[in-house]
């Protein structure tokens, strides 16, 4: 009894993980039109960020930023975000948009970012309306 018990299980436990593992997560949750003119709007805002972070330009930085985002974000935090980069990642060289989901009422994009010594995931929460000003934006794997 305990044998067959035992097959069972195990034969439960394989078709659930090779259940698991076909599973694949949608590449967007954005539509289609939608997430061309994000893609289009996000790529410079994000090109903008890095350079300003390379050329300590905190005005340029706060561009394409919302208005709580603006007052979020001081002199003083800017400076050391702007020295921990480049002191650790070394000078930018370029950036690519790698996704674009649709989370809670904001778009949330996803961009490599490479940097002379290393590279940085960047995630920008933009609002879902044109400008689609920036609304977040953080480095979730800085060291």
């Amino acid at each position: 009894m305990n044998t067959k018990r035992f097959a069972y299980s195990t034969l439960l436990i394989l078709l659930l993980l090779s259940a698991c593992s076909a599973f694949k997560a949608p590449a967007s949750t954005v539509e289609p039109t939608a997430e061309a003119a994000v893609r289009t709007a996000a790529l410079p805002m994000a090109e903008n960020i890095l350079q300003s972070l390379d050329k300590n330009d905190y005005s340029s930085f706060l561009r394409d930023m919302d208005t709580a985002m603006i007052n979020a974000i001081t002199k003083d935090s800017f400076t050391q975000l702007q020295s921990r980069i480049a002191t650790t990642y070394g000078a930018y060289q370029s950036v690519e948009l790698t996704g674009v989901t649709l989370t809670q009422g904001y778009y949330s994009v996803l961009f490599d970012c490479k940097f002379e010594k290393g590279s940085l995931t960047m995630r920008l929460v933009l609002e879902t309306k044109a400008p689609y000003l920036v609304a977040g934006q953080w480095f979730p794997d800085m060291k």
